[in-house]
């Protein structure tokens, strides 16, 4: 009788329905309008916390500003004051100050610059093209349409990945939040019935790491339709 290899367990298990994580957009207001805080909530899978913000009698799910607390006024709208929390278009925010949940168009809700602790910085702005340069929290410069809309402040939940995880317990369960498996057996460890890189007195593959990607889906393990392997000497040019 043949066994279940890991490969296809993990197959069949993300073609089940896991847990999607909310919309965490902005909503598509021109004018100048007033929100309220009314809760910060923790979603699972989730680093950073959303905030739930009432705008014209509907509530709204979005990425928490740094500092925001319960009660705190929320202005939204092409012309809204540079205050921490409130979104406005970059072309109204000076240079300097650190912005999060930018649009890539217009009224798209926030692409960039989205998890916990990120934040991009305005470096300038070109008015005769409508256009504002951001320095992105990889470092590189991106140039973004002025009319795009951002929130002033950064992401909240900074830090997450510097808490020490402690014991094993802990990594279980963040993986378990993420949809994916700890710990995790190396291939060489397993017995040769739960995987073809497993048995012999020494733990080693004992044969090519190369496999085509014309290959059963179940033997696509390793380093699947390889152009070359090893590590590159010389020169890059």
């Amino acid at each position: 009788m043949g066994k279940v290899i890991r490969k296809i367990r993990e197959v069949k298990k993300k073609e089940r329905k896991n847990h999607e994580l909310s919309i965490a957009k902005y909503p598509s207001i021109s004018e100048v309008t007033e929100g309220v805080v009314v809760d910060l909530v923790h979603e699972r899978g989730r680093g950073a916390p959303l905030a739930h913000i009432k705008f014209n009698n509907e509530t709204y799910s979005m990425l928490a500003t740094e500092g925001l607390f319960t009660g705190q006024k929320v202005f939204i709208g092409d012309n809204a004051p540079i205050q921490n929390g409130n979104i406005t278009k970059l072309k109204n925010v000076p240079e300097g100050v650190s912005v999060h949940s930018i649009e890539y168009e217009y009224t798209d809700g926030g692409c960039v610059a989205m998890t916990g602790g990120c934040f991009s910085l305005v470096v300038n702005h070109k008015r005769e093209s409508n256009e504002t340069v951001l320095k992105l929290p990889s470092g590189i410069k991106k140039t973004f349409g002025g009319e795009s809309r951002c929130v002033i402040g950064l992401v909240s939940g900074g830090g997450i990945k510097e808490k020490p995880l402690l014991k094993a317990s802990v990594a279980y369960y963040k993986a378990k939040a993420h949809g994916t498996k700890f710990p995790r057996v190396r291939c060489v460890a397993m017995n040769p019935v739960d995987h073809k890189w497993g048995g012999g007195n020494h733990q080693h593959i004992g044969r090519p790491s190369t496999i085509s990607k014309k290959a059963p889906y179940a033997q696509q393990i390793g380093l699947v339709g390889a152009r070359r392997t090893g590590y590159r000497a010389g020169n890059k040019k």
